[in-house]
């Protein structure tokens, strides 16, 4: 007949063993901390978003940049809390590199002088969606959203 309790500390080590291994991590949904593709801009198409490859990106909040078809786009995001489905942004002036690119400068100018505007978000899922005073509305994807 076996004796068992020989095997006691084995079964024992291994239990302790066991109990020390880490718990898989969580990872946080980002919130508005990702890279964001343009959808809807008031007076532009879809078609002309996606061939600027109009982006938006939030992922080094307060740090902010956009790429709307030319210059790249630099601005700070002050009292934000990017884990909230909904909020306000109070958003800095916008700078820019200062490339000049022919037939592809209305966009970019139009962020320019109107992003700042867009004070309130709202998060559903992989969409984010801006908002200014008068109602104006920007549609936003998350680019890593498949």
């Amino acid at each position: 007949m076996t004796d068992y309790r020989a095997l006691l500390p084995l079964f024992t080590c291994l239990g302790l063993l066991g109990a020390c291994a880490a718990a898989p991590e969580q990872v946080a949904e980002p919130g508005l901390k990702r890279v964001w593709m343009v959808s809807e801009w008031p007076g532009f198409t879809r078609e002309t978003l996606t061939a600027a490859q109009a982006r938006l990106d939030l992922s080094a909040l307060p740090h902010g940049g956009a790429y709307m078809g030319c210059n790249r786009l630099m601005f700070q995001v002050a009292d934000v809390h990017p884990l909230r489905a909904s909020g306000s942004l109070n958003i800095g002036p916008v700078a820019a590199t200062r490339m000049h690119c022919p037939g592809r400068m209305d966009l970019e100018q139009a962020f320019s002088q109107h992003f700042r505007r867009f004070q309130h978000y709202r998060l559903s899922g992989h969409r984010l969606t801006l908002e200014d005073a008068e109602g104006n509305t920007i549609r936003l994807i998350a680019e890593d959203w498949d």
